[in-house]
């Protein structure tokens, strides 16, 4: 959700979301927007070695199941209505 970056925006800040002018607001939910799109890139396309083992196979697939829960919290975090307003975002 916005709220995890609207969180972040306050922390940083030490303002309070409504403090930010809407160019700001705006800018700010595009680049968190941007960035988890980038950390999911980053974990689809994350090449496993196998090796030449049953085990090494094993391994890889548990590694890429972890992947897998990992860029599903990553989508969690993005609303799927890309066109909120920042003041529909919480």
């Amino acid at each position: 959700m916005n709220g995890k970056a609207i969180d972040a925006y306050e922390a940083k800040y030490e303002k309070t979301w409504t403090e930010a002018p809407p160019h700001c607001q705006k800018m700010w939910i595009e680049a968190w927007h941007a960035a988890i799109a980038q950390a999911i890139t980053v974990v689809e396309t994350y090449r496993v070695s196998v090796g030449n083992s049953a085990a090494g196979e094993m391994a890889a697939e548990l590694t890429m199941e972890n992947l897998r829960e990992l860029r599903d919290e990553l989508r969690e975090m993005v609303p799927n209505a890309r066109g909120q307003t920042p003041s529909e975002a919480r």
